[in-house]
């Protein structure tokens, strides 16, 4: 929110699947709610870092990226699915086309 400068955040709180209620918070109370202790500063850094990140790897115009990141691990993985795109559109060819593209589907991932 800070990023963005939005001034408030609207909370909802459900139970299975039906509101229990709402709650109406400037962005700047969002840490004193909190059960978590954290730096906004922090997070607006590492969003930040984050962002320039993505910028520097989401390199091909018009894809699909997956942006990963596995519990416990502090890495993040870029994928860009249109290699994906690409062996799921040749799903209809001959078996050899098929093969074909898988073959070149498993190595244009990216991974960083």
């Amino acid at each position: 929110n800070v990023i963005a400068s939005v001034p408030h955040v609207l909370m909802c709180w459900h139970k299975d699947a039906v509101i229990q209620g709402y709650m109406l918070k400037r962005t700047q109370d969002l840490p004193a709610i909190s059960q978590f202790e954290f730096s906004p500063e922090r997070i607006e850094r590492c969003g930040s870092q984050v962002l320039k990140w993505l910028h520097t790897n989401c390199t091909s115009e018009a894809s699909t990226y997956w942006l990963l990141k596995e519990r416990g691990d502090e890495r993040l993985q870029l994928y860009n699915l249109s290699a994906l795109h690409q062996f799921t559109a040749g799903l209809g060819k001959s078996s050899a086309d098929a093969q074909s593209s898988a073959d070149s589907c498993g190595g244009s991932a990216d991974s960083v």
